[in-house]
């Protein structure tokens, strides 16, 4: 059979919850209020909720991937927002969170309102092309930077060979070397 019609409907309840067109209610602390499984081979996305335009909002596909935004997820989680604002905000009060952006060059920014980004006991590693050549140190709270660190004044460190080091000024000049070996 099937439920159909405009007034509220109700599972598990009489009475419906305030605003809502279908109620769900476990019936026990064992209850799962609401099961959705997939047929075998299953084509269509599990779940879906679109704005009243039809554009998606939320995402279950038929492989378990979930979207915020987009209808298509490509990832387990897949958060979508072409505008200039940070996707996801992971929040300790309304005026305390911490965001990441996407940027149209496909640049992740971070912001803190609390202005400091950590990463607690561990070691932030930079590297190119998916992983570093060196090994990571045994202690924690370290940076570990494959190329070089390019300070905002230009200037940078640039590890040369395994035990040399040099600082170059504004203009690529050497100005100062940490060689092991002097």
């Amino acid at each position: 059979g099937s439920v159909s019609g405009t007034g509220q409907s109700s599972f598990g309840t009489t009475t419906p919850f305030t605003n809502t067109i279908l109620s769900v209610e476990a019936t026990s602390t064992l209850a799962i209020p609401l099961f959705i499984k997939a047929a075998l081979s299953q084509a269509a996305n599990l779940f879906q909720i679109q704005d009243y335009s039809g554009s998606s909002l939320f995402v279950v596909d038929n492989d378990g991937d979930v979207s915020v935004g987009t209808s298509t997820p490509a990832r387990r989680f897949n958060i979508f927002d072409a505008n200039s604002v940070p996707q996801l905000r992971l929040s300790q009060s309304g005026s305390i969170f911490g965001e990441l952006q996407s940027d149209s060059a496909g640049d992740i920014r971070i912001s803190s309102t609390g202005g400091n980004i950590r990463q607690n006991d561990e070691n932030l590693c930079v590297c190119s092309g998916g992983g570093c050549n060196v090994d990571t140190p045994g202690t924690k709270g370290n940076i570990v930077v494959e190329n070089s660190v390019i300070f905002d004044n230009k200037f940078k460190l640039k590890q040369i060979n395994a035990s040399t080091t040099i600082m170059y000024d504004t203009i690529d000049s050497a100005i100062l070397e940490f060689d092991e070996g002097q």
